[in-house]
């Protein structure tokens, strides 16, 4: 393996190209927000143009600045086109008919809202990044050997803690649920059992692989952390939690190259057309009933009924949550104002004693809005926009989503997303920046902490903190457990 990589370079005219498109279209995106789309036949052909003109910029940027673009920045903006963006592609290839309301009706003017708002978020995504290639520090091409070395014993001594932290958790799971095979994938968080040890999992065990496979040293090691991450990528993606399996797998491609491999693009081909077949076949198994009552035959019957272009639309359908929370904001709630990420970072913390089941604080929500009209309001985006347009799921404990470009308008409207993605893309950018080894510190938070960022894109801001501050946690405490009672200094 050689671990020598141009991690970044002067190239300023892709630069300054990208930077001056992203104003443009940053620009364009505001003006179209501001005069009200209108819904008019046809209006998602400009949205799809557009942002077509925007990636291969962002591409042709990415590759003459890192050259390759398996970047974490690449693989935020590809989890954020594939759930806002490609429901529009459908539409203009014909692909998928388009619903009355949709297309022309009295729902069209909000969706074709929506695009202008998700250009508005690439191209200022594009700012940031841009800003930060061209300010950013550049690193020396060879890195020393020494700093490789710390980095992966770190890295590796902190995955073992990681993961042996997630088998703690998931014995709690199975001393709350028994076999939990005998449960389909629905039943498992809206039972009234503890579903902590289930979660608590689910929000570290992906991390914790990822650390050990980039951790390793040895052969033995790399067999083991190959064999661990084919078994979890199976586990999470036929038990119906394609979240657990699709975003660490976009984080791993990119720790693949800048750990320097090769990542062909037959592969990269092949892998992208295996994992949308495996999302559709997801979404058959998941509603085949208890986990204990799947075998081979409906196996094959899902996976021979599975679609690529159902996968596509099924993910796309993150464009829906924005167009209503912009239909609903602020004329029927106003806006936070950040509240929505104070709390969930307040939320983050453990709660080692409380009562935390979702459907129950839903009932609470119930109970107290006659009493406070503003319980509603302040609850989890989620939750909040399950209740506005899906009273049957909110009410039976299942959700409709959210996405990472809707909360930026929930708090702060329009302005909102524009600041948050040029934040995003800068910072993102600068991480790029930075050689994978470089220090322990971020190569343990991009291995292992990364991931759950990308999760947000069709989810709220609270499904990167709490397992943030999970795995913080748990590593300080392995940390000084290992210097306290092993004398073992990471």
């Amino acid at each position: 393996m050689d671990n020598s990589i141009i991690y970044i370079r002067k190239s300023n005219f892709s630069t300054a190209l990208l930077l001056m498109v992203s104003i443009v279209l940053s620009a364009y995106s505001g003006i179209e927000i501001v005069n009200r789309p209108s819904g008019h036949a046809g209006w998602y052909l400009s949205i799809v143009f557009c942002s077509i003109v925007w990636i291969t910029l962002y591409l042709f940027s990415a590759w003459r600045t890192f050259k390759h673009i398996y970047l974490f920045s690449t693989a935020y903006l590809t989890a954020l086109i594939l759930f806002h963006l490609s429901l529009f592609y459908q539409f203009a290839l014909g692909d998928i008919k388009l619903p009355s309301s949709w297309e022309h009706g009295s729902f069209s003017p909000w969706l074709e809202n929506s695009g202008w708002h998700i250009l508005l978020a690439l191209s200022s995504f594009g700012i940031g990044f841009s800003c930060a290639a061209l300010t950013g520090k550049k690193y020396l091409k060879n890195i020393d050997p020494q700093l490789i070395m710390r980095a992966k014993a770190a890295g590796h001594w902190s995955a073992i803690g990681l993961l042996i932290a997630s088998s703690i958790f998931f014995s709690m799971a199975l001393y709350s649920y028994g076999n939990l095979l005998n449960y389909a994938r629905d039943e498992i968080f809206s039972s009234n059992l503890d579903s902590r040890g289930f979660g608590v999992f689910m929000m570290i065990f992906p991390g914790s692989i990822l650390l050990y496979f980039f951790s390793e040293t040895t052969k033995k090691q790399f067999l083991i952390g190959l064999g661990l991450a084919f078994f979890a990528f199976l586990m999470f993606m036929f038990a119906g939690y394609r979240s657990a399996a699709l975003f660490p797998s976009l984080v791993g491609v990119a720790l693949w190259v800048k750990s320097g491999r090769k990542l062909p693009l037959p592969v990269v081909i092949s892998g992208v057309v295996l994992v949308l077949t495996l999302i559709a076949a997801s979404g058959y198994l998941r509603s085949m009933g208890k986990y204990s009552e799947i075998n081979m035959n409906k196996v094959s019957k899902a996976m021979g009924e599975a679609s690529i272009q159902s996968s596509i639309s099924e993910m796309g359908s993150s464009v829906k949550a924005l167009a209503n929370v912009i239909r609903l904001v602020p004329k029927i709630d106003g806006y936070r104002y950040g509240s929505s990420y104070f709390y969930s970072v307040v939320d983050s913390f453990p709660n080692m004693g409380g009562d935390i089941n979702i459907e129950r604080s839903r009932k609470y929500a119930m109970k107290q809005k006659g009493k406070d009209p503003d319980v509603i309001k302040n609850m989890r985006p989620a939750d909040w926009l399950t209740y506005r347009i899906a009273p049957w799921h909110f009410k039976h404990g299942f959700g409709v989503g959210f996405s990472a470009i809707a909360e930026p308008f929930l708090n702060f409207g329009t302005a909102g997303v524009f600041c948050f993605f040029i934040a995003l893309g800068f910072g993102l950018c600068r991480l790029d920046s930075v050689p994978l080894f470089y220090s322990p510190y971020l190569f343990i938070f991009s291995t292992s902490m990364l991931w759950p960022l990308i999760r947000t894109v069709r989810n709220d801001s609270s499904n990167f903190f709490k397992p943030f501050m999970f795995t913080i946690i748990i590593l300080l405490v392995w940390w000084t457990f290992s210097k306290i009672i092993l004398n073992k200094k990471i």
